[in-house]
């Protein structure tokens, strides 16, 4: 919140976390102004004199939060894999977009970023189009990095945070293989995963295993997902998930070789569970774009794969038996 009073007499408008226009002290000129992430740069600020006078575990880095704390965990949070090694997001709003002319979540902005509707011409202070910069969907189709893994609870029925950008999201995360898991119901802004399944309420603990020195599994088109829907309240499942209860265990990366227990678990599941992997944040076994490998997945019989374009490894079409799991091991050729 930053202390400047609003057209309607509030004491004070937001930031969600990003920031306002380079000319917010004067109502009259923002429309000459610039959305600038004064914002992130307080936070990125305060990190590094964090860092600075305390010196923690700098791999053990997390951002979290709920409603405005979660649409900065998207905003903030996730353009930052170099800080963060993991995150947790509560009804986050995922994209600022308009749907309709007054609707949607970008007019969260108007208030601190322009004068009415913000058009899509409007750049930031990075030369940016300030929309295409608030948009999750667009940032995670588009970047080439590990990106934090990331937990996610939305509300169909959240008249604060609109329900249509999220299944674009979570799309957007499954086919750019990044690591993440995404419990959505039927509850408003208030309830919203209120009751969730216990081992969805623990995502709130689980999401600070991860550190920056340790690689992770990324899930995708994993078996058990549930259809989020075409973005509509009613379209889809309207109690599911994504990546639930996917897990892993003894990892070991050396310089030539990785392996890996894949497992898969929660109350109802139906084995066997299928799943493509993609190996994230790789410490020491490193690949080069198309580097030949082999693969064993069990005690089934090797196969080749190849690094991707990026020098990632994916395996696909994966089979996780039991709750006992499946052991991964991959090797040069």
């Amino acid at each position: 919140w930053i202390n400047r009073a609003g057209e309607s007499g509030a004491c004070a408008v937001w930031t969600f976390w990003y920031g306002y226009s380079s000319k917010i002290y004067d109502r009259k000129l923002m429309a000459e102004g610039a959305p600038t992430n004064y914002t992130e740069r307080r936070n990125l600020w305060i990190l590094n004199w964090v860092r600075k006078h305390y010196e923690p575990d700098a791999n053990r880095w997390y951002c979290s939060g709920s409603s405005m704390g979660g649409c900065g965990t998207i905003s903030f949070g996730l353009r930052h894999p170099e800080l963060f090694a993991g995150l947790h997001a509560h009804v986050p709003i995922v994209s600022y977009t308009y749907s309709s002319p007054g609707k949607g979540s970008a007019w969260r902005f108007e208030p601190t970023c322009w004068t009415g509707p913000i058009p899509p011409e409007l750049k930031d202070s990075d030369g940016v189009p300030f929309l295409d910069r608030m948009n999750g969907t667009k940032f995670v189709l588009e970047t080439k990095a590990d990106l934090p893994y990331v937990f996610l609870i939305n509300g169909r029925k959240d008249n604060s945070i609109p329900w249509e950008n999220n299944p674009p999201f979570y799309r957007a995360l499954n086919d750019t293989r990044q690591g993440f898991a995404a419990y959505w119901d039927n509850g408003e802004h208030a309830t919203c995963g209120k009751d969730a399944p216990e081992d969805v309420s623990a995502w709130y603990q689980r999401f600070r295993r991860f550190r920056l020195d340790e690689s992770y599994p990324a899930f995708s088109n994993t078996s058990t997902n549930r259809n989020p829907g075409n973005g509509d309240p009613a379209d889809g499942d309207i109690i599911g998930w994504m990546n639930r209860g996917m897990d892993w265990k003894d990892i070991e990366d050396t310089t030539n070789h990785y392996a890996i227990t894949l497992l898969a678990d929660y109350p109802g599941i139906e084995y066997p569970v299928k799943t493509d992997v993609t190996l994230r944040r790789v410490q020491k076994f490193k690949t080069k774009p198309g580097e030949k490998l082999s693969v064993r997945v069990g005690d089934a019989e090797p196969a080749n794969v190849q690094a991707g374009a990026d020098g990632r490894i994916s395996v696909p079409n994966i089979t996780i038996p039991s709750k006992d799991g499946v052991r991964i091991g991959i090797r040069r050729l």
